[in-house]
């Protein structure tokens, strides 16, 4: 094998290395999930989960969710009050920043589109799950009927700014 070979192989294998090691470093991704399979939320004391997509990110990593959802009106009664919301945990308390609600009344609106964001981090490395959630706010209300509802994410170690209550874990 000649010098001008061996050179070239050399860099080579440098300009892989680099490649390989600028995928390892940085920490971007888009992940979400879609269904329109119909729901039942059921419970005032936990949480439905409606779509949960589980990813690793390495440190620093910061990633902002969006949830979108039909509600359909049960059409039973009035003031039937319901809960959705961005979590990394299957199963959260109330009342978080990203907790949105809709109420249905009979014979009003047959349908609501319920949506949130989220930003979450920035996060240790590890493995996370986000979850789009929903449940009854009263034990009284009626079942509700999600029809169809989507989440997707984007996540990056490029913060803009660090935001002292940003972070939503």
């Amino acid at each position: 094998m000649n010098r001008k070979t061996r050179v070239s192989r050399y860099a080579l294998v440098s300009v892989l290395c680099c490649l390989c090691g600028a995928v390892a470093w940085a920490d971007i991704g888009v992940g979400g999930r879609a269904t329109t399979v119909d729901i039942s939320v059921n419970s005032d004391m936990m949480w439905t989960i409606l779509v949960a997509e589980t990813f690793t990110v390495a440190d620093g990593t910061t990633c902002i969710a969006t949830g979108s959802a039909d509600a359909l009106n049960p059409n039973a009664g009035n003031n039937n009050q319901y809960r959705f919301t961005l979590a990394l945990m299957a199963n959260p308390g109330t009342n978080s920043r990203f907790e949105r609600s809709v109420e249905f009344d009979m014979n009003g609106v047959g349908k609501e589109e319920v949506s949130s964001t989220a930003v979450f981090g920035p996060l240790e490395p590890g493995t996370y799950t986000i979850h789009w959630l929903a449940r009854k706010v009263a034990a009284g209300a009626p079942n509700l009927n999600v029809t169809d509802n989507s989440m997707t994410f984007v996540c990056s170690d490029d913060r803009l700014h660090d935001e002292a209550d940003a972070g939503g874990n």
